[in-house]
């Protein structure tokens, strides 16, 4: 099992090199595309507010998850950017009755450290808000602080990567977490992207690798995304859907 992760793991890095390498295009708007594991740890600061409501669907061994809400941004200044999470969460254990609850509020704080013509690099911090049930996993104040980088190849290609040292509330104590998160953006052209992700937690034994896209209709951009878990913290299989509006 552990072989079949890492020949997942090699294969998705090597499509990812492949796509890079083969790429001829220019720079078409890449900042206005967002990630998908890693939606709040990122480096571009937002020209104006945004919200992407949507939902996932999460499939374990014996717990399936679905998860309907919005995450969203603030354009403070040209400089800084506030975010915000909030999901409504329903879990069905194998054997077990059906839970359902809010999850906690995510905050972000988003600051942009550099733009050069290549590389953009921001840093910012997280706390949740503990206002869901501990039935379905929340109820936790959590905290910690991330850096992240955009760095733009020549044929198009966008390179993302973030370090996050997390603390999870763990009752009477916090558990520290370092958390990685890496991947690719290729503009096909000035509408659709395809964007590739890898995110580690160490404190969670998570690790998923993921695919989606990213179509720009003009007023909005439809979302979608698959993930595959790598380690025993993550899901097996995720589905992941949103449309991103600016205003």
């Amino acid at each position: 099992m552990a072989q079949q992760k890492h020949n997942l793991i090699i294969s998705g890095m090597l499509i990812l090199l492949f796509v890079g390498v083969s790429s001829g295009l220019a720079k078409t708007g890449t900042d206005n595309v967002r990630l998908f594991q890693s939606y709040f740890l990122d480096a571009p600061i937002a020209k104006t507010h945004h919200i992407q409501p949507g939902l996932s669907y999460a499939i374990g061994e014996n717990t399936n998850i679905l998860t309907l809400g919005a995450n969203g941004g603030f354009a403070a200044s040209n400089k800084l950017e506030i975010l915000a999470g909030l999901n409504y969460i329903n879990e069905k254990t194998e054997g077990l009755a059906a839970q359902d609850s809010l999850s906690d509020m995510a905050l972000y704080a988003r600051y942009k450290l550099s733009k050069s013509k290549d590389t953009q690099l921001a840093a910012g911090g997280i706390i949740t808000l503990p206002i869901g049930s501990e039935d379905v996993g929340e109820g936790n104040f959590n905290f910690g602080a991330y850096s992240a980088v955009r760095h733009h190849l020549k044929g198009g290609m966008v390179i993302t990567g973030n370090l996050a040292l997390m603390f999870y509330d763990a009752g009477d104590k916090h558990e520290s977490s370092v958390e990685i998160g890496g991947g690719a953006i290729y503009p096909v052209d000035r509408q659709l992207s395809l964007i590739g992700e890898l995110n580690i937690q160490s404190e969670t034994d998570f690790m998923m690798i993921s695919g989606g896209v990213d179509y720009n209709m003009g007023g909005g951009h439809i979302r979608g995304a698959i993930g595959i878990g790598l380690d025993d913290g993550a899901p097996d299989f995720k589905i992941i859907g949103g449309y991103l509006l600016s205003f």
